[in-house]
């Protein structure tokens, strides 16, 4: 299937997305007790549910990048989302596209 195809619900012009957005939430671990985290993508849908997306052009580490995702859910979900969250990576040069999982998204990408 086309990529694009299963993108283009993320660019549907009824949703509203914020692009780079850095989301700063304290952390006892961090030196200056601070956590800056920068999702490439948040989609919110019409219907209020939330989607995460990370681009990558690399190569896949799903436990790496899968744990990152899952982070800036996490992070939004300490800030009150009570809405459903889902996050998705897009390898672009692989054409394919992980869940927050690692589960390899194979006819829908939404």
């Amino acid at each position: 299937m086309d990529p694009q195809c299963r993108v283009s619900a993320w660019f549907d012009p009824a949703n509203k997305v914020y692009n780079e957005r850095t989301i700063t939430t304290a952390d006892a671990e961090a030196d200056d007790g601070i956590d800056n985290l920068r999702p490439d993508r948040i989609v919110r849908r019409p219907d209020g549910t939330l989607l995460v997306v990370d681009y990558k052009t690399g190569q896949r580490n799903n436990r790496s990048h899968c744990g990152k995702l899952r982070k800036y859910i996490g992070k939004l979900r300490d800030m009150g989302m009570q809405c459903h969250i889902e996050g998705r990576l897009w390898y672009i040069a692989l054409d394919t596209i992980v869940d927050e999982k690692g589960n390899v998204m194979s006819w829908n990408a939404t």
